[in-house]
């Protein structure tokens, strides 16, 4: 498997429901180990599989613990308690936004070879964890901003494609 590039908006790959990752043999670790190459080259703490053209309900992440797989993923509960923190996106450059999340999560999902878990995350783990799922789902962060933000947000993504494009001789490279 050779490497992936980052998904960018408006890519509809990034709007697709995702299928559950059935096959744990087969090209399922070259697959994890193309994401979290992409993810380590752009600099990201997290990647979801639409982020790289592939519907499948499967996540990398690492925010300086080590690289940490989930497939299939699914929470089972959420904090009512409420953390807003700043958050960006591999799939939207130059989008920030002041996001409220639940500070802790409870999931269930599966490793690299399948085998089945369940545990709570707290912190900036629970809060990829969900910024990450809401990808298996087709949702993006521009998704929870106002009408006005969101049409700024995306304004400014058109802009910023465009201009990469022109810098390449009309050749896409986002």
């Amino acid at each position: 498997m050779g490497h992936f590039e980052i998904r960018t908006y408006p890519d509809d790959c990034l709007r697709e429901k995702t299928a559950e990752v059935r096959d744990f043999k087969g090209d399922l670790p070259a697959i994890v180990k193309a994401m979290a190459d992409a993810m380590y080259i752009h600099k990201g703490i997290g990647l979801a599989a639409p982020q790289v053209g592939l519907a499948l309900r499967l996540l990398v992440i690492d925010i300086g613990e080590g690289l940490q797989v989930f497939a299939n993923p699914m929470f089972l509960k959420k904090s009512k308690k409420k953390c807003k923190v700043e958050e960006g996106c591999l799939s939207l450059p130059g989008i920030t936004f002041m996001m409220s999340r639940p500070e802790e999560v409870e999931i269930t999902a599966q490793d690299i070879k399948g085998k089945k878990f369940s545990r709570k995350y707290t912190g900036m783990m629970a809060r990829v964890l969900q910024h990450e799922a809401d990808h298996l789902d087709g949702k993006l962060l521009i998704d929870y901003m106002n009408p006005l933000k969101n049409a700024l947000a995306v304004q400014k993504l058109k802009k910023t494609k465009k201009s990469a494009r022109t810098k390449d001789s009309g050749r896409e490279i986002l």
